[in-house]
């Protein structure tokens, strides 16, 4: 099933309010620059696992990590920590902060892996923060001078077949090498002033910054349901944030199999208009079993039958037997 008609960009806005008898996790990373654009880049992550009780609306947080990242201007890791600390990260360090770094996580961090745990897709969200993060340049005034334009055009060439939005044809190949302001959009907070407690800490983040933020809520009626968010923004200078790339995803699991029985992707911001199409192939993961899911979409959904951040929406839907099993065994 699929929503690929929806008018961009639309803003999806705060999350929902937290239901009673529900799971949520919430995560963001936040790309700066100490040394402006062609320098180093630090990466702040932050994740945080918690239920909402069947009776009252107190917050219990159950998990609670965050990750900190240096990678020079080639994009090799040059510091890395987190908190807890896993000293196993340390072997990242001398690798780019791209695909090598997803093809050695489950080596390094394989527990974490094993069960769901919100730091697995913490470190995966890495390498796509790397690579989008230019983002947060591309919409400043300054790039559009021509030394600018000229380099976003050439590395936007190289992007040919990589994803629906970059097939052969598409407009996304045909850029001066300005970025696309009209299908970018201010978005409000996510957080809501009425559930406060809805989101971790946000970090408080000043000058050019890219964010990469992501919630998913899953709770049990007849099935196992799950509403989840994904977002791509940057900092200002107007001073709300605007987004880049912004998916909702809706998914219904059989409750005894753990087999994908629906899911619903809606596009609210991308950069170009072929973008919205990929959501027209999702059907292809219905009938998987949720542990599953991350490789059926690697498998089923790459290139040019799929878009990249959707697709990285879609892998946190392996994640639902974690949250069933927080759920159970805390509500």
């Amino acid at each position: 099933m699929n929503n690929q008609n929806a008018k961009l960009p639309n803003p999806r806005g705060e999350v929902p309010i937290r239901r009673p008898g529900s799971a949520r996790r919430t995560s963001t990373i936040d790309a700066t620059w100490p040394e402006e654009r062609e320098g180093r880049i630090q990466l702040h992550g932050i994740t945080r696992d918690c239920i909402t009780p069947e009776k009252g609306h107190a917050l219990h947080t159950i998990g609670h990590d965050e990750l900190f990242v240096t990678a020079d201007s080639d994009r090799c890791i040059t510091q890395i920590r987190s908190t807890p600390d896993r000293p196993s990260l340390q072997t990242l360090v001398g690798i780019r902060a791209l695909k090598e770094l997803r093809q050695q996580l489950a080596s390094v961090i394989p527990q974490d892996q094993q069960k769901g745990a919100p730091f697995y897709s913490l470190m995966h969200d890495i390498t796509g923060v790397v690579i989008i993060s230019d983002w947060a340049w591309a919409s400043r005034k300054e790039s559009l001078l021509p030394g600018p334009r000229a380099k976003r055009r050439a590395m936007m060439a190289k992007m040919e077949s990589a994803c629906i939005g970059f097939h052969p044809d598409s407009s996304a190949l045909r850029t001066d090498g300005r970025y696309q302001a009209n299908m970018a959009a201010f978005v409000p907070p996510f957080v809501r002033e009425d559930d406060p407690e809805g989101w971790h800490d946000l970090p408080d983040v000043t000058g050019v910054s890219m964010r990469r933020a992501r919630w998913l809520d899953l709770w049990i009626e007849d099935d196992i349901h799950i509403e989840s968010g994904f977002q791509d923004s940057a900092t200002t200078e107007e001073g709300p944030r605007k987004a880049v790339h912004e998916y909702s995803v809706r998914a219904i699991f059989d409750k005894q199999s753990m087999v994908l029985k629906s899911v619903i992707a809606t596009p609210h911001i991308l950069p170009f208009p072929e973008c919205p199409g990929a959501v027209k192939n999702i059907h292809r993961l219905l009938g998987s079993a949720a542990p599953d899911i991350r490789d059926q979409v690697s498998q089923t959904l790459y290139k040019t039958n799929g878009c990249t951040h959707l697709n990285d929406a879609l892998r946190s839907l392996a994640d639902a037997p974690a949250l069933v099993a927080n759920l159970t065994t805390h509500n």
